[in-house]
């Protein structure tokens, strides 16, 4: 698959990943791929470290002015910003 690969870690508040994870499931999905973004793999990592606190993910772009323009329009979303 042509394109740019972008691997993202989100790292939250102790005790805030499940509200993390419901947004993303109800929210930043559907709005990664209504601005062009295609969602690769979301996990959270084992360590007692991290695994409370993190999410890991990997989000495709057709190309890196694509990643620019997507991630702009994401941003300035009217969705995005209620979401958030």
């Amino acid at each position: 698959m042509a394109g740019v690969f972008e691997l993202r870690t989100y790292t939250t508040l102790e005790g805030r990943l499940p509200n993390l994870n419901a947004r993303f499931k109800n929210h930043t999905l559907k709005l990664f791929e209504k601005h062009g973004m295609k969602n690769v793999m979301y996990w959270t990592p084992t360590d007692e470290k991290t695994a409370n606190n993190t999410l890991i993910y990997v989000i495709w772009h057709a190309s890196p002015e694509a990643a620019t323009t997507s991630s702009d329009g994401f941003r300035a979303a009217p969705d995005w910003i209620k979401a958030r």
